[in-house]
């Protein structure tokens, strides 16, 4: 029996030893097609070896994750092989288009300010460049509220000046356009208006049956517009003697021969009030917008 039973131990070690360890198959695949590659792509393995893939993305795409028998939001992945795996690397689209500007006009242009406005064709910041040259030299702070219809106020303009500016609004990936050159003029400034009360006092004129009051004084034009009566309004304040706690407002207007109130020029004005006005009245004056 003993010369028998050493044979066969020693053929069940080499059968043993020809088997070796397992083998696995390993594939893999992307999403969505063409979007990239994986590295190494498919092979068999050992049982317990340790590999590593790594995702490469194609232009305009870029890794999102792995799953199937793997699992991780890394490029780069390693796991040991113990059994066959399938593994599926995914990427997504890269946003590396610029906003779309149209649209782009000026309003509410004043001798100081400006609105921009424009439209884009997806959410984007809204900035504008802007000065008297193409070169510009100024902008905007930056609004970071994501919007497709966009307006950006400008201040502090100089009068009676042409400017330059551009858009440039960027998406929520980075992507920034800018516009072409466009331009406005701001408006010249507004004319001085302006009266000054140069003097002024009241006056009782005594007639044969009765009398009147008055305040007279004097005028100037001192803005850079003509004047006409009704632009120009004298109003005294007044309280009478024996009525205290009442208080009179009266109007008057200039003395105009001619009509024209030109600038520079000093006319006389009165105003009609009761007999007995105190003489610490108030006086102003105002001016309708010409």
């Amino acid at each position: 029996m003993k010369r028998i039973l050493i044979p066969i131990l020693v053929i069940g070690v080499l059968l043993l030893s020809a088997c070796g360890a397992p083998t696995y198959t390993l594939s893999t695949s992307v999403s969505p097609s063409g979007a990239g590659s994986v590295s190494p792509s498919d092979g068999q393995y050992e049982e317990g070896t340790q590999v590593t893939l790594t995702a490469t993305s194609a232009s305009g795409y870029t890794f999102d994750y792995w799953n199937g028998d793997a699992s991780g939001s890394s490029a780069t992945i390693t796991f040991i092989m113990d059994s066959d795996k399938s593994v599926i690397a995914h990427f997504s689209i890269v946003d590396i288009a610029s906003p779309v500007i149209s649209g782009v006009s000026v309003s509410e242009i004043t001798e100081t300010i400006a609105t921009i406005a424009w439209v884009t064709n997806e959410p984007a910041t809204s900035q504008v460049e802007y000065g008297t040259t193409d070169a510009y030299g100024s902008t905007t702070s930056l609004d970071e509220e994501l919007t497709t219809s966009h307006t950006v106020s400008l201040s502090g303009l100089e009068p009676n000046t042409t400017y330059h500016f551009r858009v440039k609004p960027k998406d929520e990936a980075g992507n920034e356009a800018l516009s072409g050159d466009y331009t406005f003029a701001t408006s010249e400034p507004a004319p001085k208006v302006g009266v000054q009360i140069l003097e002024h006092h009241l006056v009782r004129e005594d007639y044969d049956s009765f009398s009147m009051t008055f305040v007279r004084g004097k005028v100037k034009n001192t803005g850079e517009v003509t004047l006409a009566s009704l632009d120009v309004t004298i109003w005294v304040q007044y309280e009478v003697e024996g009525l205290e706690g009442r208080v009179f407002n009266m109007p008057g207007s200039i003395d105009l021969e001619p009509a024209a109130f030109e600038p520079g020029e000093v006319r006389n004005f009165e105003v009609l009030v009761q007999n007995g006005a105190k003489e610490d009245y108030d006086i102003s004056v105002s001016i309708m917008p010409p």
